[in-house]
């Protein structure tokens, strides 16, 4: 069960205007450490952990992104969306492709754009949420303690405990022992529901219970229970990205954008993870921002 890691980086990025712009998104940006992009950073903090990573961004920006990762030392596929519709059909796209050779796939998804203090415990997050949906066969989510009432961030409630013993012994779909060590180390629960940016009294009551995470986007799954999800939620959707890597095969791009420009525009977590019954969440701590606002670089 090959590690792929998709690292999503097709966001206009506008909100650190004019030092950002939609030809210059922040994940191109020299914010990372020693004045690298973010998407390199980014590239750099994962790779390690994979066996593949594609970084999923848009068709415009695929010759930037390209560039902003020569000379790395690690190989680096591109996956480029034909037009932006949300990370939902992207994240579709991508795990079509893969899928189209690798069925067996274990996929994470994390974002280009975000500064990461402590590398080491997000790898380690990395891997435990890997461990934990390829264990389970279902989908799973890294959710960060909260350290102050964001009105800004999504937050995931927490339910009941996981137990690493349901599925170690008798052992689970993966057997390696680096995802079932960390999936081990880091507590998961199921996720009970998703709360989008809360008001401040809400925001407070959940940093408050120690029952709500940081919803942060950085999400797990094997490409089958992806694939499972999406045709039970959007069949239709589910088939036209078959249909999108069917004539990207062929060679048909024109084709394959036409069709990929019918699709719906809409973000993963009301897609997939909000309404699934099979998500689990990893509760993890590391120090983090999406640099959303030029508050968060001061």
């Amino acid at each position: 069960m090959a590690l792929h890691i998709l690292v999503l980086a097709g966001g206009s990025g506008t909100r650190l205007w004019p030092l950002s712009r939609r030809a210059l998104p922040k994940h191109l940006l020299p914010l990372g450490p020693d004045g690298q992009t973010l998407l390199r950073a980014t590239v750099e903090r994962v790779a390690p952990l994979a066996d593949e990573v594609h970084v999923v961004t848009a068709a415009e920006q695929a010759e930037a992104c390209a560039v902003a990762l020569d000379g790395t030392a690690e190989a680096v596929a591109i996956i480029a969306e034909p037009s932006a519709r949300g990370t939902g059909p992207a994240l579709g796209l991508a795990v079509h492709q893969i899928v189209h050779r690798d069925p067996d796939a274990l996929i994470v998804s994390v974002h280009a754009d975000h500064h990461i203090d402590d590398t080491e415990a997000y790898r380690a997050a990395v891997l435990a949420v890997a461990g934990w949906a390829a264990a389970t066969g279902g989908l799973a989510a890294i959710g960060l303690t909260p350290t102050f009432p964001s009105t800004g961030l999504g937050y995931i409630a927490v339910g009941a405990a996981e137990s690493p013993g349901r599925w170690i012994s008798p052992p689970g779909p993966t057997t390696d022992p680096v995802l079932l060590a960390a999936a081990s180390a880091l507590p998961a629960a199921h996720a009970d529901a998703f709360v989008e940016k809360p008001p401040l009294d809400r925001a407070t009551a959940f940093v408050e219970d120690g029952d709500h995470l940081w919803n942060l986007g950085l999400f797990a799954w094997t490409a089958s229970a992806f694939l499972a999800e999406l045709r039970a939620t959007d069949a239709r959707l589910d088939a036209e990205l078959h249909a999108v890597v069917e004539a990207q095969a062929a060679g048909d791009e024109k084709g394959a954008a036409e069709i990929y420009a019918r699709l719906p525009a809409i973000a993963v977590d009301p897609l997939l993870m909000e309404g699934s019954a099979h998500l689990t969440v990893v509760r993890a701590g590391f120090g983090w921002s999406d640099l959303g606002s030029w508050s968060d670089l001061l």
